[in-house]
């Protein structure tokens, strides 16, 4: 494992703080487990977009179902 230094706002320690205390866990597992989580949702975020593309190319191979995935676009984070 890595070390990495950070700078946040008082505001979000304070929030990282108090969650961390609710949960028994540390800061630095609070920020372990928020990264892994973006990781998670950007690989299926490029998944998702690698296969609309690879569905727009290939016109002639996708079923009705697939339909829909054809028209979506790159959905925002919640």
């Amino acid at each position: 494992m890595k070390s990495l230094q950070i700078t946040i706002d008082d505001t979000m320690v304070s929030f990282l703080d108090n969650v961390a205390e609710h949960q028994q866990k540390t800061r630095t597992a609070l920020i372990r487990e928020a990264i892994a989580c973006w990781i998670r949702q950007k690989k299926v975020e490029q998944f998702e977009s690698q296969w609309i593309s690879s569905l727009k190319i290939e016109k002639n191979t996708y079923q009705e179902e697939d339909e829909a995935w054809m028209a979506a676009e790159v959905w925002g984070e919640p």
